[in-house]
């Protein structure tokens, strides 16, 4: 399988195998979800954060500007690591993976629509692949779920070990998917002249 093979993949209109209740999946750093946990102008329902547990402290507070507001937050703390005798210990686990998933479906029977924030602490890779996962529970097959990440964060970079322990939960591919697009050197970023410097 090349990056060519992943980027043919099409469904009718782009749309999900099945119906979901979640309407768009926002991926943030930990910084701007601080920021809109406080603020009042935003529309989500529903958010899960994925931090170390050194960031304790500002999770809560987003946990709780988020409570007051109404919007169902959850957090989960790893570290974003995928390989190695570390990511055993402190990486993400079968168990988190459950949890999320098991988030994201809560959402999708529920019987409004949703706007989902995630958030890391940078925003590239816990959060982003667990924004892949959201939309394949939304039954989107990975190729797209990528590229709606990929719409929304582009500096995304999803860890494999989330996507590794989502695969073996629902038996999918998502995983090679990420690897083949990640060896594609990211799908060639274009430069527009007008950003250079001289």
């Amino acid at each position: 399988m090349n990056v060519d093979d992943v980027r043919k993949i099409s469904y009718p209109n782009n749309q999900p195998l099945t119906t979901s209740m979640i309407e768009t999946i926002k991926v943030t750093d930990m910084h701007e979800a601080a920021s809109i946990a406080r603020s009042y102008g935003h529309n989500y329902t529903a958010w899960i954060s994925l931090l170390d547990r050194e960031d304790s402290y500002t999770c809560g507070r987003i946990h709780d500007d988020f409570k007051r507001k109404g919007v169902h937050h959850e957090y989960r703390y790893f570290r974003d690591i995928e390989y190695g005798p570390l990511a055993d210990v402190e990486g993400p686990q079968e168990e988190d993976v459950h949890h999320i998933i098991n988030f994201f479906r809560t959402l999708k029977s529920a019987d409004m629509s949703h706007h989902v924030g995630v958030n890391c602490m940078a925003g590239i890779a816990r959060s982003t692949a667990t924004a892949m996962v959201g939309w394949m529970v939304c039954g989107y097959q990975p190729e797209i779920a990528l590229d709606k990440v990929l719409a929304v964060r582009l500096c995304a970079y999803p860890n494999e070990r989330i996507l590794g322990h989502y695969d073996k939960i629902m038996k999918a591919n998502s995983k090679e998917v990420v690897k083949v697009w990640k060896d594609s050197k990211r799908g060639q970023l274009v430069i527009n002249p007008a950003w250079r410097i001289d």
